[in-house]
């Protein structure tokens, strides 16, 4: 249904919510679909949903961990700028450091599959999301024991498992364990 449609005539409905009577004539005043209620005699237009909302470089994104590789996490977003998406969008974590190579770096865990990530949108090259963890917010928002699968406690980068109190490193949001 398109504003303008033609819903009925004034004899047999009176415009409810999206619609109005114009000349005797029920029409549509925004897009959506049509609600009859034939006991009450009105006529409704359902507003249709709005266009999903895609990351742009610069939102901040907030989704689980799908999958890990060596040097690549997969992020599902469920939200974009603090708002819930949910369309089914993917993006890549470059776990690489940044720089040139200086001697024998330790590698540290950014994150685990299953993790929950704040990240902020990087770039949108070639319609791949890439991530980055640069921003003063982002990081690790949530996580469960890697060991284990029970809670944890964070502080200074670092988790310690509530049961079984094994410790692990993750890169973590300045509010990890209050989102």
């Amino acid at each position: 249904m398109l504003p303008g449609d033609k819903l009925g005539v004034i004899e047999e409905y009176e415009p409810g919510e999206g619609a109005a009577a114009l000349e005797g004539v029920v029409r549509s005043l925004s897009v959506g679909e049509p609600i009859f209620d034939v006991k009450r005699h009105v006529v409704s237009v359902s507003k249709a949903r709005p266009i999903k909302s895609i990351p742009r470089p610069g939102d901040s994104v907030i989704g689980p961990v799908e999958s890990l590789q060596s040097s690549i996490a997969n992020l599902l977003i469920r939200y974009v700028n603090d708002r819930e998406n949910r369309s089914s969008f993917t993006a890549m974590l470059s776990l690489r450091p940044k720089g040139p190579p200086r001697g024998r770096q330790r590698k540290t865990t950014v994150c685990r599959p299953g993790d929950w990530l704040r990240a902020t949108v990087a770039s949108d090259k070639n319609s791949i999301l890439q991530l980055s963890l640069d921003g003063p917010n982002d990081g690790v928002i949530h996580a469960t024991c890697s060991n284990c699968g029970g809670p944890v406690d964070g502080d200074n980068n670092r988790i310690r498992c509530r049961l079984c109190g094994a410790l692990d490193e993750r890169k973590l949001a300045p509010d990890f364990g209050l989102v």
